[in-house]
């Protein structure tokens, strides 16, 4: 089957997965307000999703990588998901509806990582061909949120659970769609080396992949702070409350233009320098909010997400498949993927959390926490990464280290 009706398939994959996810995210802080939740009930709430990397990605990727084909797998959680979502919109208090939430985001979320690896599985050239295919992905969620904001101000005003209805109809279609992808059966494992899990894990004793791990961990800690606190930041510097959601769309649509610049960028820089170029423009944004400088700055800050988040967390995800392991791609994956966005992700909200209730209506200081961190993360990569060309494919979870036979980056 030729290339071209591969990424389209892969792409319309992509999209419905964004817009199940833009579906609810964005709006279940103020639904569960709604619902009068206690601001601690709401923070647990929206949780949910960070908390889901955590509890099922490290499931799903040595299940795809070792018993069940990864498009059967991804079909089966999106359905498990769409009943979880359609029994949380029947729910309305705290003890019931957070379990539940929680239940179908765990479903939900590996498919990330896991329809990445089939991906990279199937691309003849994943660096350059895979960037377009993610693009799709933002380009869901921005059509869902538009869908949704359609539905509230029409037929479904006021009803703000719909968004969790929607989520489920999507999940439907998204698991349905997902039997349609290109087979990807299990790798046959190669005697003597391990489980997918271990293999994976065992990565993180090349030292430079370690120093490459801890680099976006640190970074995504930091990232945490512009999601929630965006939308408190703008009004208090003279943007109408009613425009912030509009002007956070800036941030989606640079990104689909990065993505889209993405492999000429990872062609000529390489994966460290691209990461470095991500990682420190996104601590640049952080930077121009704390000066508090005149309106067009603070816009251009809100554009730097697109270069910020595809040339670092994407990038990244290129570069792991790159040197994982034919037979743990989707466990590496998995990984990667419960390190930054599990780990940081719910480490991230808590440091956050804290940072504004120390500084609330300091923006120059709070602003300047993510700075800081981003400017550590930036010189860690700088000083400690060497990237590699190869897949680390000589060694035993067993090993002290792994024996790597790879060829370095220019």
């Amino acid at each position: 089957m030729g290339t071209p009706w591969l990424r389209t398939r892969l792409s319309v994959h992509n999209f419905i997965t964004g817009a199940a996810y833009g579906a609810w995210i964005p709006i279940l802080s103020k639904y569960v307000e709604g619902l009068g939740f206690s601001p601690l009930e709401i923070t647990l709430t929206c949780a949910c999703g960070t908390a889901a990397f955590v509890l099922s990605t490290m499931v799903a990727g040595p299940v795809a990588d070792r018993w069940i084909a990864t498009e059967k797998l991804i079909g089966l959680i999106n359905l498990g998901a769409a009943g979880a979502f359609a029994w949380a919109s029947t729910l309305t208090s705290f003890a019931t509806l957070a379990p539940v939430l929680l239940l179908a985001a765990t479903f939900f979320v590996p498919t990330f990582p896991l329809q990445n690896a089939l991906a990279f599985r199937h691309l003849p050239d994943p660096a350059r061909q895979f960037p377009p295919i993610r693009a799709a992905q933002t380009v869901g969620w921005i059509a869902a949120g538009v869908v949704l904001t359609l539905w509230l101000r029409g037929p479904g005003e006021g009803r703000l659970g719909h968004s969790l209805l929607l989520t489920a109809l999507l999940n439907v279609v998204n698991g349905l769609f997902a039997f349609t992808l290109p087979s990807s059966p299990p790798a046959r494992p190669v005697q003597g080396r391990g489980a997918p899990a271990a293999r994976a894990l065992a990565l993180f004793r090349e030292p430079s992949f370690a120093v490459f791990g801890a680099a976006l961990f640190i970074f995504m800690i930091f990232a945490n702070f512009f999601y929630p606190y965006a939308a408190l930041y703008l009004p208090s510097i003279g943007f109408q409350p009613a425009d912030v959601p509009f002007l956070l769309t800036f941030c989606q649509v640079a990104e689909i233009f990065m993505l889209f610049l993405l492999p000429w960028a990872y062609a000529r820089l390489g994966p460290k320098g691209t990461m470095l170029t991500g990682i420190g423009l996104w601590a640049l944004r952080y930077l121009l909010f704390a000066l508090a400088l005149p309106w067009p700055v603070v816009l251009l800050a809100l554009g730097l997400h697109g270069p910020g988040f595809a040339f670092s967390r994407i990038a990244a995800t290129i570069y792991a498949d790159r040197v994982a392991p034919a037979d743990a791609r989707a466990s590496v994956q998995s990984l990667l993927s419960l390190i930054i966005d599990g780990v940081g992700g719910l480490l991230g909200a808590v440091v956050a959390g804290l940072a504004l209730g120390r500084f609330a209506g300091n923006w120059a200081l709070l602003w300047g926490i993510p700075t800081a961190g981003g400017l550590a993360a930036f010189a860690l990569l700088a000083a400690g990464f060497r990237a590699q060309r190869s897949p680390v494919e000589n060694f035993s979870p067993n090993l002290s280290a792994p024996t790597v036979l790879r060829e370095a980056e220019e």
